[in-house]
């Protein structure tokens, strides 16, 4: 089966393939073409690769009958250099029998060929452009795809930043809290030193004042002691017979003009000579006071 493209056709195969279509089939070679090529547009095809079949058809004949090649009609007339006329040029036969109207149809026919190659670049002209408005969407749709993958990355980055900036702020005020809560927890606690030093040495003022008043009566007791032993035999007389007061100790942090108040008070009471008073005082010895002992020989003591 034949098959040829729009510009390979003739007059008659465009007729032929025009008349498939229903559409009119008169007028010049570039009319036939201009008229199939619309009809190949407009059923979406590509009218420079669109091919036809010119094989001839019985329907095909009626249309086709009594026509050449060249699309002029059969009733045609020749000059007599054998160029053909058709309908539409009238023949002007003068007396001398040559044909005026010749030079007319030559002029019409360069003129319809003309229109054809114009019209075959103005086509060509149309598919640039239209090849360069698809290559500019093309462009202008990247770009922008790559505009929003931009966007997108900044979005991103200033989502990061923010949420950094959070978490540094957040990081900043965890930090100034603890730093004064340490400040205040160092402030009540020099408030709560302050107020058991003060405590402290009230209550120590009151236990002071208490010994001191306890040391005194004994005093006088150790006094009155006494002067019961000047009066007395001369054996000992003991307050309480079979009894002793328990000397304090002494480890060094104590006061010593207390601990020898106490020592002396006890040794009275318990009617110690100076030999007890000696022993007495090297067992009440605790500490870093008992480690004099060591630098004390025996007989010393």
């Amino acid at each position: 089966m034949p098959v040829k493209k729009i510009s390979d056709l003739t007059v008659r195969e465009l007729k032929v393939v025009l008349s498939r279509y229903g559409a009119n089939t008169s007028g010049v070679k570039a009319t036939l073409v201009l008229r199939l090529r619309n009809i190949a547009t407009g059923e979406g095809n590509d009218p420079e690769e669109v091919t036809f079949d010119t094989e001839l058809k019985e329907d095909d004949l009626s249309h086709v009958s009594g026509e050449d090649e060249d699309n002029e009609p059969s009733n045609e007339s020749r000059t007599k250099d054998g160029d053909r006329l058709g309908n539409s040029d009238v023949a002007v036969v003068q007396s001398t029998g040559e044909v005026v109207g010749n030079g007319a149809l030559q002029e019409e026919r360069r003129d319809s060929e003309g229109g054809q190659v114009k019209l075959e670049s103005l086509v060509q002209m149309i598919n640039q452009g239209f090849m360069k408005l698809e290559t500019k969407i093309s462009l202008e749709s990247e770009n922008q795809a790559r505009g929003m993958m931009q966007l997108d990355e900044r979005i991103t980055l200033e989502r990061q930043f923010q949420e950094r900036s959070v978490q540094e702020k957040l990081m900043e005020y965890h930090e100034e809290q603890r730093a004064f809560l340490n400040t205040h927890l160092l402030i009540i606690k020099e408030e709560v030193k302050e107020e058991l030093k003060n405590h402290v040495q009230g209550e120590m003022g009151h236990i002071m004042q208490g010994v001191q008043d306890r040391l005194l009566q004994l005093e006088q007791t150790v006094g009155v002691q006494n002067t019961r032993q000047v009066h007395s035999s001369t054996f000992p007389v003991r307050s309480l017979e079979g009894t002793r007061m328990k000397v304090p100790s002494f480890d060094g942090q104590t006061s010593w003009s207390v601990f020898r108040k106490q020592f002396e008070a006890a040794c009275e009471t318990n009617n110690y000579g100076e030999q007890e008073k000696a022993t007495a005082l090297i067992l009440a010895l605790r500490g870093p006071a008992a480690d004099l002992l060591q630098n004390i020989s025996v007989k010393t003591s």
